[in-house]
């Protein structure tokens, strides 16, 4: 079984062999931190957006605005989304 995220010190570097739990939307979904997660659908247009009842820590992409975007201290903001 893997660990709930907010189970780990906060310090905790995963080295792909934990597994990391992703709760969104009622669905459950694993990964290890060398995998991408595959969330439910999270891309919006902004006025979709703004209908959500949002929570912290929830993350969405934007497709008006092509940006990835957090609420964050009870408003959204878009992501750096510099290349890597």
């Amino acid at each position: 079984m893997g660990k709930n995220i907010n189970e780990l010190p906060a310090a905790a570097a995963l080295d792909g062999t934990e597994l990391v739990e992703v709760l969104q939307g009622g669905v459950n979904s694993q990964t290890t931190a060398t995998e991408a997660a595959n969330l439910p659908r999270t891309s919006y247009t902004t006025a979709e957006r703004d209908a959500l009842t949002p929570t912290n820590g929830q993350i969405i992409y934007n497709s008006d605005d092509d940006e990835f975007q957090g609420y964050k201290n009870a408003a959204w903001v878009t992501f750096d989304t510099t290349p890597v």
